[in-house]
């Protein structure tokens, strides 16, 4: 197992992380997930070893690492723009860093066919990487991370430049591949999607700080604050404010921090009724009605549309509440 203890980095004033805690189990995948600048780079750079913490150490099975340098490690870093060698061809950058580690030459190529098989790109091997599009050079930064065998994987957003529905299919084929090979993954990103379609694990930061980690499924019944709820994709995510207000209101008993599935707001048209709908849309299949009710706006999944305006009722079933231990 990899683990992370204690681990604090600042630049100048800026804390980069702030005493950060991780456990990577062999053979999962782990998704360390947050928005820009909270910190996940600099976390699998001290990983890697390629930025000393101030604090804390880096341990892999037991034993720490800390004074390895990054070549020594064993792990494995693919970077957003995959940092491909333009004037060499995929059968080179795919070979490199068994090279670096003085491979035999007829292991390299018996080893690069494999990994470009692998990914998908068998016969490629004499191509030029300027001739590739862009998953296709995704998928030889893949099989150039993955040739060495690497004891831990990392990937820093590897997919965030492409387009979505190439983003899905490269996602499903990467889980294919790190369950296949048992690895040892931790892939860095902000998409939620992303972050649950190759999860066995999350960890959702913010502020150089992990919040809050578990798996996918235990993230999203029990996401704990505001902040990691509407971060993982909880679209009714009701603040200690707005609580109190929809308290106020009647609409919810008690004025507690909570998350509310939109499937479980009922919305049906009373002239007196203590909300109004704000916006109603047809997406992907059904209607989804914005409603208004004391000031705060709620998503409601509706069968029909409702005219702008129209005063409601609102119940909220107590099956699609999530009840939240703090607002952030």
């Amino acid at each position: 197992m990899l683990a992370v203890t204690d681990v604090r980095v600042s630049f100048g004033d800026l804390v980069a992380l702030r005493d950060v805690a991780l456990s990577v189990p062999l053979g999962s995948t782990t998704v360390v997930m947050g928005p820009s600048g909270c910190g996940k780079s600099t976390l699998l750079r001290v990983i890697a070893g390629l930025q000393q913490p101030e604090r804390g150490h880096v341990d892999w099975m037991g034993e720490p690492i800390d004074g390895v340098p990054p070549h020594e490690r064993g792990f494995g870093l693919m970077f957003q723009d995959y940092a491909l060698f333009p004037h060499r061809s995929v059968g080179a950058n795919v070979g490199f860093g068994l090279r670096m580690a003085k491979w035999d030459e007829a292991a390299i190529r018996a080893r690069v066919s494999e990994m470009l098989e692998l990914v998908g790109l068998a016969g490629y091997t004499t191509r030029s990487i300027g001739n590739l599009s862009g998953g296709e050079q995704q998928r030889v930064a893949l099989a150039r991370a993955l040739a060495p065998s690497p004891r831990v994987l990392m990937l820093d957003e590897p997919i965030g430049a492409l387009d979505r529905d190439l983003r899905s299919a490269l996602m499903r084929e990467m889980r294919s591949i790190f369950r296949g090979l048992e690895l040892s993954v931790i892939y860095v990103t902000h998409d939620q999607h992303e972050a649950f379609g190759l999860a066995d694990h999350i960890a959702v930061m913010r502020s150089g700080e992990i919040l809050r980690t578990g798996s996918p499924e235990h993230l999203w019944n029990h996401p704990g604050s505001a902040f990691v709820a509407r971060f993982i994709g909880h679209e009714n995510v009701i603040d200690r404010k707005a609580a109190h207000q929809l308290a106020a209101a009647g609409v919810i008993d008690a004025p507690n921090p909570m998350t509310i599935t939109p499937e479980a707001v009922a919305v049906s048209p009373a002239p007196t009724g203590p909300g109004h709908v704000v916006e109603s849309r047809f997406v992907t299949g059904r209607y989804r009605t914005t409603v208004r009710v004391a000031g705060v706006d709620l998503l409601a999944a509706a069968s029909s549309a409702m005219p702008t305006g129209t005063r409601v009722g609102v119940t909220i079933s107590p099956e699609g509440v999530t009840h939240l231990e703090r607002d952030t």
